[in-house]
């Protein structure tokens, strides 16, 4: 992982013990200090598996397909499929164009890998710390 990649919070792996842990302050202060210092900072990131999507308080939709509500009051939902991942805004309920009978708008972006890229995507989209169990 690169150290533009780490924000507080962030899960990876840790470099001596090599457990899971969840970034602290010190641990960001210390990477940076390591960095300035000419040293590698060695985390690791942490593969995006099933578990996590479900300890992050993602649903399973169907086959591949997890979601998660964003928190931004306004009816879309991040979905993230084993290779795709979409924002789909729900439009039952709200006026649409004449003629579409498509309950749902849908964007496509790159899809995260790591756990780490998940948390940013989410605070990206939200403006909040995506939380796990």
């Amino acid at each position: 992982m690169e150290a533009n990649e780490l924000r507080l919070k962030n899960w990876a792996i840790h470099p001596a013990s090599g457990t899971e842990i969840q970034l602290t302050e010190t641990d960001i202060i210390q990477i940076m200090e390591r960095i300035q210092d000419g040293l590698n900072q060695n985390y690791e990131p942490i593969p995006l598996t099933t578990e996590w999507l479900e300890r992050a308080g993602f649903v399973k939709e169907f086959d591949d397909v997890y979601s998660i509500g964003l928190p931004t009051g306004d009816g879309v939902d991040l979905l993230l499929e084993w290779g795709d991942c979409c924002l789909r805004r729900n439009h039952v309920g709200k006026e649409k164009k004449e003629g579409d009978k498509n309950p749902y708008d849908y964007a496509y972006i790159k899809s995260p890998k790591y756990v780490h890229q998940l948390q940013q995507l989410y605070f990206s989209l939200s403006g909040k710390e995506l939380e796990f169990k």
